[in-house]
């Protein structure tokens, strides 16, 4: 109903109209979203029209309809935005050729689910790498009371999958630090969850398994890295420019789930050299040949562990062995390993 929220998890009807009036301004800045991230460390403008952004989604809360909370959110943000131009001290060409953009794109802003429209595209590009495979899964959307990490970094977003039937991706969003770094960082974080969690095929969830959480999140940064400027054009630029940032939060954490992470790229690496080697390919046919094994192995019923186990044996190797190599000409299928 339209005065509901359509996803059942999110708090309240408000909390979806702000967290739909924030999605939607900047969905309608996608082209700009980066720059916007980056002049907002140089402009006290750039600033404070991203507060009144934040603002303006707020006051959306109290809209009687998804329509108008947008509306009503781009309308106040086009005003203030407004005013940051006609200050005297907004005077640097850049800052007011940025403000003149996001003006301009404001006003383009539509009640569209921005969150669903994001979570398409990754499903497309999922699709295109599973194939038949592919368990088209749900999307669920949480309203988080508070920043997901600690400290408190400018990604306020995460995830989770939930092997039901169909599979479920939850994302969950902090309103209050949703601004142009989050939003550009969504669509790595469901190419994460739909390469490496919807159609695998394990016991159970294993938060710190080096190869679901390590050598499948390879394989999802290569595939989404070599795909995001097709799947998502307008938006590609700042997903670009997030994801790495975004990514290297956990490629640094000191947890089990930070060391399962980085061994299972310092596996998946090994493993491309290996197979530069054994082939004689170049590094991005070896690199699509590792991705297309881990995506096979990804969908074979097996323990997590015997997985898990595999992955540091691919690390241990100096060649490939014979069954190895077979799998990795693709004459025998990547089960085999297992």
């Amino acid at each position: 109903m339209e005065g509901e929220s359509p996803y059942a998890s999110v708090s309240s009807a408000p909390a979806w109209r702000g967290l739909l009036a924030r999605g939607a301004l900047l969905s309608a800045c996608a082209t700009r979203l980066a720059q916007l991230y980056d002049l907002s460390f140089a402009y006290a403008s750039v600033l404070g029209a991203l507060n009144d952004l934040a603002k303006a989604a707020g006051a959306a809360r109290a809209a009687a309809s998804d329509g108008v909370a947008v509306s009503d959110a781009a309308y106040r943000w086009g005003g203030a935005i407004s005013e940051w131009l006609d200050s005297p001290d907004t005077t640097a060409v850049d800052e007011r050729l940025l403000l003149e953009e996001a003006l301009a794109l404001s006003a383009t802003a539509e009640s569209v689910d921005p969150f669903r429209t994001l979570f398409a595209a990754v499903g497309e590009l999922a699709v295109g790498v599973y194939g038949d495979r592919w368990p088209s899964p749900v999307l669920r959307l949480n309203d988080l009371p508070a920043h997901p990490r600690n400290p408190p970094d400018h990604y306020a977003i995460t995830a989770k999958t939930t092997p039901t039937d169909p599979p479920a991706v939850t994302l969950m969003v902090h309103p209050t630090g949703f601004g142009p770094a989050s939003f550009a960082a969504v669509p790595c974080l469901l190419a994460h969850e739909c390469i490496c969690h919807v159609p695998a095929k394990q016991d159970r969830v294993k938060n710190d398994s080096r190869f679901a959480e390590g050598l499948m999140d390879w394989t999802a940064s290569y595939v989404f890295d070599a795909s995001v400027a097709h799947i998502l054009p307008d938006l590609s630029e700042a997903a670009k420019a997030h994801s790495g940032a975004f990514r290297e939060l956990f490629a640094t954490a000191t947890t089990p789930e930070g060391r399962a992470r980085r061994f299972g790229h310092i596996a998946a690496n090994h493993l491309v050299v290996l197979t530069m080697d054994d082939l004689d390919v170049s590094q991005a046919e070896a690199e699509r040949i590792v991705a297309r094994v881990a995506r096979d192995l990804n969908c074979v019923q097996a323990p997590i562990d015997k997985k898990d186990l595999l992955t540091a044996k691919l690390l241990g190797l100096s060649e490939p062995t014979p069954l190895l190599s077979d799998v990795l000409k693709g004459v025998r299928p990547a089960a085999d390993l297992l």
